[in-house]
């Protein structure tokens, strides 16, 4: 299938595509092609490529593609026996997209997949074990696929991380603590060497969730906590830097119940609050370029719609359309969500209110680059127990 993207690029002259066209402020159309929607939950460095989920009527099955921006579109192949096919995440290239082939509705049966713009098709080796399992994000060298396997339903429902590299094969990672029972995989490093999410130690009503970092040579860390202990903080972490120094999540007080949530950074291990912005009162932090120093996140507030965010290292938390309209991108409305980041921290696959489908937006270069002095390696409290 051949689809025509629509590229609107300020300044430029109508009808420019390819790499040239992408790397100049402006945004184009991610096309249906034939569905009744497309929704792009990954973008590649420069815009040029847009990982996309297609939905169709409820008697046809989701269609996982690549879509460029000069028009190409690769599907995903199907898997026979299953049915809908979501994509994860695409990699910095836009090479290779992480995604996850499900079974019939109700039905606890998955398969995660590689998908290579060359035509491969890799389906990961099942977690044993476990019944399902669940991609959510791929490194940005296309290497690392992360995510959850899960067994059981409602309060009885476990899962534990996995990581798949094309070098290792499948490792489910086990719980950073004994008991563990409900503990994901949210987000890798650009080479697979970190992996970070939330764990659950005991029964997942009246316990808090805690943020981790995993790595082969060190195992499980938890992350400190950026509220007291007295606080009975519940935190998690949701994307890291390339490096691996940077992770960004959220955090919120479990003892006080009307205790907003705060969107969080670490650097090396030390965590920071964003910040907030006027209006709003509960932030988290999803999404982390692979210098550091460019961040998304989400502002909400109750009873109205959510606001994005896009926290930079000079000028700190702006909402996405102040961001947007600081580089002279011209957008067709106001956003109303984004998806996904690229690792340069360039493109955005973006939503707008009031208008259907999804638009890949890209700000003028270069990547960011953080400076947060001499590594010195994770300040994190290093627990005695952890699994693997």
């Amino acid at each position: 299938m051949n689809v025509r993207a629509i590229l609107i690029s300020v300044g430029a002259a109508a009808g420019l595509a390819g790499v040239a066209a992408a790397q100049m402020p402006g945004y184009w159309v991610v096309p249906r092609g034939g569905a009744a929607a497309a929704r792009a939950w990954g973008v590649s460095n420069g815009g040029t490529r847009a990982g996309t989920t297609l939905f169709f009527s409820a008697s046809v099955p989701q269609r996982a593609a690549v879509d460029g921006v000069d028009g190409s579109r690769a599907l995903v192949p199907q898997i026979a026996g299953l049915e809908d096919t979501i994509l994860a995440g695409l990699s910095a290239d836009g090479g290779f997209a992480a995604v996850t082939h499900y079974g019939a509705v109700g039905a606890l049966e998955s398969r995660v997949g590689l998908f290579g713009l060359d035509g491969t098709h890799v389906l990961l080796p099942e977690i044993p074990g476990e019944e399902y399992e669940q991609a959510l994000a791929i490194s940005s060298d296309g290497s690392t696929i992360v995510g959850y396997g899960k067994r059981g339903t409602q309060l009885a429902e476990r899962h534990q991380p996995f990581m798949w590299s094309q070098a290792g094969g499948m490792r489910a990672l086990g719980h950073p603590r004994p008991g563990g029972t409900w503990t994901d995989g949210r987000g890798v490093s650009a080479d697979g060497a970190f992996v970070v999410g939330s764990t659950v130690t005991g029964p997942l009503l009246g316990n808090v969730s805690e943020a981790f970092v995993w790595s082969a040579a060190a195992g499980y860390t938890i992350l400190p906590e950026f509220l007291p202990p007295s606080q009975q903080p519940g935190t998690a972490a949701l994307a890291v830097s390339g490096d691996g120094r940077v992770i960004v999540g959220t955090t919120t007080a479990n003892a006080q119940p009307d205790f907003p949530s705060l969107a969080l950074r670490w650097v090396d291990g030390v965590p920071t609050d964003l910040g907030s912005l006027p209006g709003y009162t509960d932030f988290n932090a999803y999404q982390v370029d692979d210098g550091g120093g460019v961040i998304l996140g989400k502002a909400k507030l109750f009873g109205a719609p959510d606001r994005l965010f896009v926290w930079t290292e000079p000028d700190g938390m702006r909402f996405a359309d102040d961001y947007f309209a600081s580089f002279g991108v011209a957008l067709p409305g106001v956003v109303s969500n984004i998806t996904d980041m690229s690792p340069d921290g360039r493109s955005f696959s973006v939503t707008f209110a009031g208008l259907s489908g999804s638009y890949i937006v890209t700000v003028p270069g270069p990547a960011s680059a953080l400076v947060v002095g001499v590594a010195v390696g994770f300040r994190v409290l290093r627990r005695r127990h952890r699994t693997s």
